[in-house]
């Protein structure tokens, strides 16, 4: 069966022309690595960097504050006022407002729900008592529209992952046999970390533990 590219943040033919290959023969393995190493840097920094259509529940700690997943837009806000498992209350967009307010701006996505001082609701203090339907993800269109930085992480950790087939693993430093110490962690690069680092990321609330 053919491995297929799952929302890469860089491309096949980039990562070819970084590790000067020229041919076809290991794109199945390239296409694997360039796999793993997304979902790494999904998993590191706890977000996804391309929008996804979904509706997510969730549980509010407060009555007039709701903390997200990364959010790019809301298509239906609901909730379960009374702990029945129906979503039987449907907010209006004068009900709520998405923070930070100028996220968008920025090129970042909305953390966070406050009510607004003129609207009907509150949080209800239930679990899994609030219904987001909406686009969710760091940044809107698809992995390739990642901040460039992501971009950059992910080409030089898939060329660190590729070269690892042939560098010697946890191996002490040995002066004898010529051998060192090579990291077990992928994206634990200097280089790799401080452009993950640069990237503003939220706090993880529920996206990190469903990956």
């Amino acid at each position: 069966m053919a491995v297929i590219l799952s929302n890469p943040y860089t491309t096949i033919a980039r990562l070819k022309a970084h590790l000067d290959i020229d041919d076809t023969a290991s794109d199945g393995e390239l296409i694997a690595v360039v796999n793993a190493v997304s979902r790494a840097i999904e998993r590191y920094t706890g977000t996804r960097f391309y929008a996804s259509t979904e509706t997510r529940t969730y549980t509010p700690l407060y009555p007039d504050r709701l903390d997200i997943d990364d959010l790019l837009s809301v298509t239906t806000l609901k909730t379960d006022d009374d702990a029945d498992g129906t979503f039987e209350t449907t907010w209006a967009a004068t009900d709520f407002k998405l923070y930070p307010r100028n996220a968008t701006a920025d090129g970042e996505p909305y953390r966070y729900i406050k009510i607004t001082p003129y609207g009907n609701y509150v949080f209800p203090h239930i679990e899994d008592s609030v219904q987001i339907a909406g686009s969710f993800g760091y940044n809107s269109g698809n992995s390739l529209n990642a901040p460039a930085a992501i971009q950059q992480a992910c080409l030089l950790a898939c060329a660190r992952l590729w070269k690892r087939k042939d560098t010697i693993v946890r191996q002490g430093a040995n002066a004898a046999l010529g051998t060192t110490t090579t990291a077990d962690n992928i994206l634990g690069d200097p280089d790799i970390q401080a452009l993950l680092d640069s990237v503003a990321v939220r706090p993880i609330f529920n996206l990190r533990a469903s990956l």
